[in-house]
C-alpha cells in the first residue's frame, strides 16, 4: 500500500496500485510488511548551538540512525546436521542456531556432480544479501538433476529476526536441457530490487551457464536480465557497476575462453567488455575502488591469477597484481572495500610462487600492494577457500575462511587494522551477512 505515493494528476479511478491521491505525515515502515506506512518520523537537532551567519536555506537529509538499530551478524554452516547458522550480536561472541530457529542455506552437498559447481573456491565466494532490514539467502529444500529423484528448482528465503518467508522458487531456463543446480549470490541492484544469480547445467553439452534474475521485493515479480545471452560458465558473484549488472564467470570445465560481460534491466543481451586470456581463467570477484572497476580471477589450471582493472576514464583493461606460482589453482578474491573507501583488500592464493603463499593484502591507491594478513603464518597452512567478507559500518571487516579440513575460520579487521581471531566452526560455508532490524 502507498508504495508509489502521491499522484495528483490521476482521476481517483485510474490510480496505479499502490497510488494515493492525497496524504499527510506519513512515510514506508520497511520494518513491518510490505507496503506498510506510519506517521512521519519527528526530528531531534544534533547542534547544541544555533548555525553562525545567515542562513541561506536547509534541505531535509534523512539519514539512518546506527543507534535506533540491533545488528545480528549470521555465517552460514555447510554440514548434513541440523545446525544450520552461527549467530553473533557483538561479533565476539558467537552461538549456532539449528532448522529448528532458521533452516539451513543451500549447501555444497547440491549440484557437486558434473556441472562443478562448487569445485574448490567456489564454495565460499558467493554473496547473499543484507537488504532492507532482511538477510537473503538460497534455501536448501530442492533437489537438483545431480541429486538424485525429481528434480526442483532452487528456492529464495528472507529472514527478518523473527519471521523466515520462502520468496519464490527458480524457474527451468529458457534454453533447451538447461538445468537449474543453484543460487550462487543474491545482492542488491537497487532501493527494492535484488540480483540473483543462478547455476545452469546442460547434460547434452555438458557445459555450465548462469542465469541472472532481477527480484522485485516489493512486488514479487521475478524477471531474467539479457535472457537473449546464454552465460557460458557460472558467475558466482556479479556486481553492479556505473549501473550495469556485471557478469564474470569462472569456467572449470570449458575448452572455449569466456568473457566479462554487462547488461542493464530490460537489455535483450549481455555486452561483451573483455575476454580472459585462457580457457581456464575466469572471475571470482568484482569491486569499484576510488571509481574504477577491479577484477580478482581464477585459475583451474597452471595459470598465473591476476587482479585486473577496468579504468572508469578509459574503459581500458590492465593487470595490477599477478601470482607467480606455477600451480594449479591460484586465485585472487575475494575483494572488499573498507567503510571508509580508502584501502581495497584482496585475499590471494599464490600457488607455489612467493612466500606468504595464501594471503590478504591491500592496496590504498590501486597500485601499490603490500600483505596485510599472512594467513599461513597466522591460521597455519590448507587453506583452499575464502569466505566472502562483510565490511561493518564501525569499520570492522569479517572474512570467513575454511580449511581443506573443513574447519572454519572468521577472522576480524578492526578499523584500525589489527586482525583477530573471532570464532571457530567446522563447515563455515563462506559468507557473511548482519541483520539490522529497528531497536
Amino acid at each position: 500500500m502507498a508504495e508509489q505515493g502521491v499522484n495528483v494528476t490521476k482521476s481517483p479511478i485510474h490510480l496505479d496500485d499502490g497510488e494515493l491521491t492525497r496524504a499527510q505525515n506519513w512515510q514506508t515502515d520497511p520494518a513491518l510488511a510490505d507496503g506498510a506506512i506510519r506517521r512521519r518520523d519527528g526530528m531531534s537537532k544534533l547542534n547544541s548551538s544555533a548555525l553562525a551567519g545567515s542562513v541561506k536555506g536547509l534541505i531535509a537529509l534523512p539519514l539512518p540512525s546506527e543507534f535506533t538499530t540491533t545488528r545480528t551478524f549470521y555465517a552460514a554452516i555447510d554440514d548434513a546436521t541440523t545446525n544450520s547458522w552461527r549467530r553473533s550480536t557483538d561479533g565476539a561472541t558467537w552461538a549456532t542456531i539449528t532448522t529448528s530457529t532458521l533452516r539451513k542455506a543451500a549447501t555444497t552437498a547440491h549440484a557437486n556432480g558434473a556441472g562443478h559447481t562448487w569445485e574448490g573456491v567456489a564454495r565460499g565466494v558467493v554473496n547473499w544479501a543484507s537488504f532492507g532490514q532482511k538477510i537473503y539467502f538460497p534455501g536448501d529444500d530442492y533437489t537438483t538433476s545431480e541429486d538424485g529423484g525429481t528434480t526442483t528448482g532452487p528456492t529464495v528465503y528472507s529472514w527478518d529476526g523473527t519471521t523466515e518467508s520462502k520468496l519464490f522458487t527458480v524457474p527451468t531456463s529458457p534454453f533447451a536441457d538447461d538445468n537449474a543446480l543453484a543460487i550462487t549470490s543474491i545482492i542488491p541492484y537497487s532501493s527494492s530490487d535484488l540480483i540473483v544469480a543462478v547455476a545452469d547445467y546442460n547434460t547434452a553439452a555438458a557445459d555450465a551457464h548462469t542465469r541472472i534474475l532481477l527480484y522485485d521485493t516489493v512486488t514479487g515479480s521475478l524477471e531474467q536480465v539479457g535472457a537473449g545471452t546464454n552465460i557460458v560458465g557460472n558467475s558466482f558473484v556479479p556486481y553492479v557497476y556505473q549501473g550495469r549488472i556485471w557478469v564474470a564467470a569462472v569456467n572449470f570445465e570449458i575448452a572455449t575462453t569466456i568473457a566479462v560481460m554487462w547488461a542493464r534491466p530490460g537489455d535483450s543481451t549481455f555486452t561483451s567488455d573483455a575476454n580472459f586470456e585462457a580457457a581456464a581463467v575466469g572471475g571470482i570477484s568484482m569491486v569499484e575502488f576510488l571509481g574504477s572497476l577491479y577484477l580478482g580471477t581464477h585459475s583451474s589450471a597452471a595459470t598465473v591469477a591476476r587482479i585486473r582493472k577496468r579504468t572508469a576514464a578509459t574503459a581500458a583493461w590492465s593487470n595490477v597484481v599477478s601470482t607467480d606460482g606455477s600451480g594449479t589453482g591460484q586465485y585472487a578474491g575475494p575483494l572488499i572495500v573498507d567503510s571508509a573507501g580508502t584501502t581495497l583488500l584482496s585475499y590471494i592464493n599464490y600457488g607455489n610462487g612467493t612466500a606468504p603463499l595464501i594471503r590478504i593484502i591491500k592496496t590504498t591507491d590501486g597500485t601499490t600492494w603490500s600483505t596485510d594478513l599472512d594467513v599461513v603464518a597466522d591460521l597455519g597452512a590448507g587453506f583452499t577457500v575464502s569466505g566472502f567478507p562483510y565490511t561493518d559500518s564501525n569499520g570492522d571487516i569479517y572474512w570467513p575462511l575454511r580449511k581443506a579440513d573443513n574447519t572454519g575460520f572468521i577472522k576480524k579487521r578492526t578499523s584500525a587494522g589489527t586482525w583477530s581471531t573471532v570464532d571457530t566452526i567446522a563447515n563455515l560455508r563462506g559468507t557473511m551477512q548482519a541483520l539490522k532490524v529497528l531497536s
